[in-house]
């Protein structure tokens, strides 16, 4: 039934995607087949039910009989002389007090089942219950302080996932965040970048190697006071099914946020338009996982989130990565202005798909197969005329490609990408759009591959 109930929440949860791939029948098709497998459990239950009942009871009036026949012809024996002969009254005290031992017998029969039945129910809860996480929440004795940017190095990082232990993740990674700095972090998929997120949160401890926090260790810090100092703006926002306002000062004390701190967070992530277009305003339920809402303006909120938590050390995960061409520009001045105005006053770690939203980074590191192979910023990697050299040069030579004839070889060189996939030029294009493919990091670390770089 548990199985049942998993595949029903799960498919009413996504009954957008459900629908649009026509799987309606293949739902209910597995949810049919557990409950049918829950049903052939509950029929031999039943059956079994019944037969120890009906045994009980064929003993129980077995057991009657005897007793009323032997006891019987106990009382009817008179021509006994023994000392012991039994009389019409102590028979049926005795009878009595069997139907009392045997009443209370089948009651206590029935707790059993229902103790057995309820105990195999919460297998699964009691399983939870007795984990104990290998990361302590309440450890440790240090603590940011409000207000405080803080200093982030990683140290010779060797991590390994425990699903996958063949597979190295980080291989001797190491760098610094200065404290008040934003710091790019650029690489394929699968380079190891958000894996450095779930280490700063401290989802996972690395194999080896030190992850320190203004020079300590991360394990001397209080885990559930340090994870409220840190704001995140992943890849994929949750959302919960409560009003706008709660899901932006989630994680936060009602007393400490007014409403006017909440619309000028929304107001600074570009969600207040949107907000207020909904009819309870910053009251709206947002559905179930956010169905009333599209991605860019989840991530809107998420953005709104972090700037209330004003945060100490902020992380941005591939914040656009997942957004269509028109979402993604709206979401970068979001991200954009979120930068501007935690500088100095938080250290930032910026993970990006796209080149040209890491390029005003104060430092910018170059992950390949979990190795930092170079970093610096981005005037000076350029200078190197390495592989984030050569990822510019080809981004700007497929640019080159979408402007007009007219324009000279500086103008190309000084053009950005155009946020939100349109670009700024009226000539011949061979991409969809600057912001397009020609930008994606991905697509430029293939092109460029083949030469390996040392750490430096």
């Amino acid at each position: 039934m548990a199985d049942a109930n998993a595949v029903a929440t799960e498919a009413l949860r996504n009954i957008r995607t459900v629908r649009s791939f026509g799987a309606d029948d293949m739902e209910v098709v597995e949810f049919k087949k557990h409950t049918d497998a829950a049903l052939k459990s509950g029929l031999k239950d039943a059956w079994a039910s019944a037969g120890v009942s009906a045994a009980t009871q064929y003993l129980d009036f077995a057991a009657t009989v005897l007793i009323l026949w032997y006891g019987g012809l106990a009382v009817l024996d008179t021509g006994s002389a023994s000392k012991g002969e039994l009389s019409i009254g102590q028979l049926i005290t005795f009878n009595l007090y069997w139907s009392m031992l045997n009443t209370a017998i089948t009651n206590l029969n029935g707790v059993l089942n229902t103790l057995i039945r309820a105990a195999s129910a919460a297998q699964r809860v009691f399983e939870i219950i007795d984990l104990q996480p290998d990361i302590p929440l309440d450890e440790g004795a240090l603590a940011l302080l409000p207000g405080e940017a803080c200093s982030v190095e990683f140290r010779s990082i060797e991590f390994t996932y425990q699903m996958r232990p063949d597979k190295k993740v980080l291989k001797g990674l190491s760098f610094e965040i200065p404290a008040g700095s934003t710091v790019a972090v650029v690489g394929r998929s699968g380079a190891g970048k958000s894996t450095l997120v779930s280490l700063l949160l401290r989802f996972y401890d690395p194999q080896g190697g030190q992850v320190l926090l203004n020079g300590k260790s991360l394990h001397q810090y209080n885990l559930r006071q340090y994870q409220k100092r840190v704001g995140v703006v992943s890849q994929e926002t949750q959302v919960f099914c409560r009003p706008i306002r709660e899901n932006l000062t989630y994680g936060m004390s009602g007393d400490d946020v007014s409403d006017e701190m909440v619309h000028e967070a929304a107001c600074k992530a570009n969600a207040n338009e949107f907000i207020q277009d909904l009819d309870d305003g910053y009251r709206s339920m947002v559905g179930e996982g956010g169905v009333r809402l599209s991605g860019g303006q989840k991530q809107r909120l998420a953005i709104a989130r972090a700037l209330l938590r004003k945060p100490s050390l902020l992380l941005l995960d591939e914040a656009t990565s997942a957004l269509d061409a028109e979402n993604e520009g709206k979401v970068q001045q979001s991200l954009d202005e979120l930068v501007r105005s935690m500088a100095g006053l938080c250290s930032v770690m910026l993970i990006a798909h796209r080149l040209s939203t890491v390029m005003g980074a104060d430092r910018i590191i170059v992950l390949d197969d979990g190795k930092v192979v170079e970093q610096g910023s981005h005037s000076e990697l350029l200078e190197n005329d390495f592989i984030y050299a050569r990822l510019v040069q080809r981004q700007l030579a497929k640019q080159a490609n979408m402007l007009p004839e007219d324009v000279g070889p500086q103008e190309a060189s000084d053009s950005r990408p155009a946020k939100g996939g349109k670009g700024k030029s009226k000539g011949k294009r061979t991409e969809k759009s600057a912001g397009g493919p020609s930008d994606d990091i991905d697509k430029l670390f293939d092109e460029v591959s083949g030469k390996a770089a040392p750490s430096s």
